[in-house]
């Protein structure tokens, strides 16, 4: 994810925003003087600490404060995983051609 938070140039992002920014590090480790009204994290928990994630959480959020987390799981039945499979072949072959980049971002999908 740092390719994404740095520009090409390799200067930080500038985002439009004055409320967000980029940290890179381990998220379990992540400190701030702030606190958050929510922390939104997609795929963080099959990579990282949950116990130690959930504690840090609690620590840098607002009262009342929402953690979201988001994740893919397997489809559980035959046909949902069917659609599922053809949906990431299309994905990796019109986005592998139109962005050759992406070609290593379903990589670790097991086939």
């Amino acid at each position: 994810m740092t390719s994404i938070s740095r520009s090409r140039d390799g200067e930080p992002a500038r985002s439009g925003s004055t409320t967000s920014r980029f940290a890179l590090g381990r998220a379990e480790e992540f400190a701030s003087p702030e606190r958050f009204d929510a922390i939104v994290s997609s795929y963080l928990a099959k990579y990282a600490d949950l116990e130690a994630l959930v504690g840090r959480a609690r620590t840098l959020l607002e009262p009342g404060g929402r953690l979201v987390t988001h994740d893919f799981t397997y489809p559980s039945n035959l046909q949902a995983e069917r659609l599922w499979r053809l949906q990431f072949r299309v994905i990796q072959s019109v986005c592998g051609l139109l962005w050759p980049a992406w070609r290593s971002a379903f990589a670790g999908l097991q086939s």
